[in-house]
């Protein structure tokens, strides 16, 4: 997986603008993948690779890419936050 080329995809972070980055982590045995600020480490939840014995559906590792770069980029946003401006 090209993590390169997803991160350029990636938005800046909403709370503190810096930079973020796909990670792929292991836990339990299992890989998941996440979205992470490099400033402040907000992140998104993590999407698993592999088999869903609750739903029976099985994921690949570029569709669970593709679900926390979707949950990034698709976050609330609001009007104050893209023009700088604090409470």
């Amino acid at each position: 997986m090209d993590f390169e080329k997803i991160n350029k995809e990636l938005m800046p972070c909403p709370f503190c603008g810096g930079a973020a980055h796909i990670k792929k982590q292991e836990i339990w045995g299992c890989d998941f993948y996440l979205v992470k600020c490099g400033e402040c480490h907000c992140r998104t939840t993590g999407a698993s690779v592999g088999f869903n014995c609750f739903t029976g559906i099985t994921v690949t590792e570029q569709q669970a890419a593709q679900r926390v770069v979707h949950c990034w980029n698709n976050r609330a946003f609001s009007r104050q936050a893209a023009e700088g401006e604090t409470a």
